[in-house]
């Protein structure tokens, strides 16, 4: 996931993306919550774990290898298909609040959908991690819209 500086601070962050995907409000919607290990590209395990999101409040969005697992956030909020709020450290392991919230608004008469992202993040965070988060969400955005206008999975570095 992120890169790692080493050097941590009491700090926030906040990363504010938008994106155009071009497929209807809910077939994204779909892809965001019940498709989510089809195209999520980062890892805290090994290349073979599997990623799966639960699509209810109090859902959680894990990925699992092995016998192992760890936990990227909690859905707390799910209005279908407008809003997927989730809370959870994302791929950061040390001491952090962070919220991630995904808005999606027709765009084009409904034919695509415009997916705005919304990050924030407090607590104890390495001083390279905005920087990485933006760059991580862009490549999600690679990996997302290859899924879901083409249905196929893409390496988010050489976009093939």
């Amino acid at each position: 996931m992120p890169d790692h500086s080493g050097e941590f601070v009491q700090g926030t962050f906040r990363v504010e993306q938008e994106v155009v995907v071009n497929a209807p409000r809910e077939r994204v919607f779909a892809a965001l919550t019940r498709e989510i290990g089809k195209w999520w590209c980062h890892r805290c395990g090994d290349a073979g774990s599997v990623h799966s999101l639960e699509p209810q409040a109090g859902g959680r969005f894990v990925e699992s290898w092995g016998k192992s697992s760890v936990l990227w956030g909690v859905v707390t909020r799910l209005e279908a298909p407008v809003t997927l709020r989730l809370s959870g450290p994302l791929g950061m392991h040390t001491p952090v609040n962070s919220v991630y919230q995904y808005t999606l608004e027709e765009h084009d008469s409904g034919r695509s959908t415009l997916l705005k992202l919304s990050h924030r993040v407090n607590g104890e965070i390495d001083t390279l991690w905005k920087d990485a988060h933006e760059r991580g969400w862009q490549a999600l955005w690679v990996t997302l819209k290859a899924w879901v206008e083409e249905g196929r999975a893409v390496d988010p570095e050489s976009g093939r």
